[in-house]
């Protein structure tokens, strides 16, 4: 009978281990899928985080923000206007010259303004900018450098400016066309062609001044001078063969100074002596043979 108890008491136990072990391992599966779904379902919002985030990185405008939360605005790129000036001397300036406008046409330039002479010269040479410092080095290989300056000036600002206000005005232009379309009387059309026409002129002038601003920042100029060097003196200026040599050309100088006087003078003694010899033949010279033929009938009375 006591066997019969315990091995009740012993089965009931053994049920109520396996319930207990059942429930908890049920639980703890809930638990698991709870977590994947949990995972799961933030995936996606971690995913939304960072696109926020890099959304919130970027500026309004485009630009990347910088470390410390600032915008990076981008910067437009640098106008620059450059202008060389150089001196070169050689013994031969007309082989200087066609090598200057040889070097220039290579680089996809022109010549826009020359001077010269026997012994100098004056270009303005018209290059692309990035050509320029190429330029400067073969024309510095064609003769000696005497100076060599190169300036540099940054409109940026300028050109910026000035793209903004050409487009500015041409709005206003537009806006003032309108308004002339609309205009019914005749004043209203005088008075709004007036204000069209002054508004006009501005944009023209602005467009002028942006045109040339582009062709100074595309085409950097050189100003050129190119003289010829001394000749040397074959004679010695001291001492007796000095002298002598300092006489002959004065000498040589004097003659040269009295033959261009007479030939200065020469047009006006023609002018002059020929009709004072005929006047001489013609009119005195008869006089004084009358006259000596009368005194000596005279002495003879």
């Amino acid at each position: 009978m006591r066997v019969l108890k315990l091995a009740l008491v012993t089965g009931l136990l053994g049920a109520l281990v396996g319930c207990s072990t059942a429930s908890d391992e049920a639980a703890t599966g809930q638990q698991a899928d709870s977590g994947a779904m949990e995972q799961r379902g933030s995936a996606p919002q971690t995913g939304s985080r960072a696109e926020s985030s890099a959304e919130t990185d970027r500026g309004a405008d485009g630009g990347d923000r910088e470390e410390g939360g600032s915008i990076a605005i981008p910067q437009p790129d640098r106008q620059l206007v450059r202008t060389a000036n150089l001196d070169l001397t050689s013994s031969n300036v007309g082989s200087v010259v066609r090598h200057a406008q040889d070097i220039t046409s290579e680089a996809d330039g022109y010549v826009s303004e020359e001077s010269s002479s026997r012994d100098s010269a004056r270009l303005t040479l018209r290059v692309p900018a990035e050509e320029l410092d190429d330029v400067l080095g073969q024309l510095g290989r064609v003769g000696k450098v005497d100076s060599k300056r190169v300036r540099t000036e940054d409109v940026t600002e300028e050109v910026v400016d000035l793209r903004s206000r050409v487009a500015t005005q041409r709005a206003s232009v537009q806006r003032v066309r309108e308004l002339l379309e609309r205009a019914e009387s005749v004043s209203e059309v005088v008075s709004v062609e007036s204000e069209l026409t002054s508004r006009e002129a501005e944009l023209e002038s602005m467009l002028s001044r942006q045109q040339e601003l582009s062709g100074q920042v595309s085409l950097s100029t050189v100003h050129l001078t190119v003289r010829g060097t001394d000749v040397p003196a074959d004679e010695d200026d001291a001492g007796f063969l000095g002298g002598l040599a300092g006489g002959w050309r004065a000498f040589t100088g004097a003659l040269g100074a009295a033959a261009t006087g007479l030939g200065a003078a020469l047009p006006f003694l023609l002018l002059i002596g020929v009709p004072a010899v005929v006047a001489w033949r013609v009119i005195l010279a008869p006089r004084r043979r009358r006259a000596g033929q009368q005194a000596p009938a005279e002495a003879s009375d």
